[in-house]
């Protein structure tokens, strides 16, 4: 429905490690990264990921906003690749995981229609905090 084949699930030494110790790890922790995967079968939101840069959406890519919470309580997004070949096979590739400091990107998301899905309940919850 979304573009996701039924393809594994991967990510690389080189994410882990710029989640882990470089460009996230203030708000990302093994903790965390370790209740991701069980969070990215529910999401809260799926939106078509965009490149600001060059001002169009990126094929094949999407932004999970995950229902679990950094360490400092910003929901994670998970951006996510689908189709990359890996050897003989094709893999879903998680490009990071990082948890957004504010609400701008959310709001800009919707007022250009990116938004692919919505878990009405689990949103509902969470706008009425």
């Amino acid at each position: 429905m979304l573009g996701f084949g039924h393809n594994s699930l991967e990510i690389t030494y080189k994410n882990l490690d710029k989640i882990l110790k470089n460009k996230h790890y203030l708000a990302i922790d093994d903790t965390v990264l370790k209740q991701l995967i069980p969070a990215l079968a529910n999401p809260l939101a799926i939106f078509q990921n965009y490149d600001s840069k060059a001002k169009k959406v990126i094929k094949d890519e999407v932004v999970i906003v995950a229902n679990l919470k950094g360490v400092n309580g910003e929901y994670v997004q998970v951006p996510v690749t689908f189709n990359i070949r890996n050897g003989m096979i094709s893999v879903n590739r998680i490009k990071s995981t990082f948890a957004r400091q504010t609400h701008k990107w959310y709001i800009r998301m919707l007022e250009n229609k990116r938004l692919l899905y919505l878990d009405m309940i689990d949103c509902k919850i969470y706008c009425n905090k």
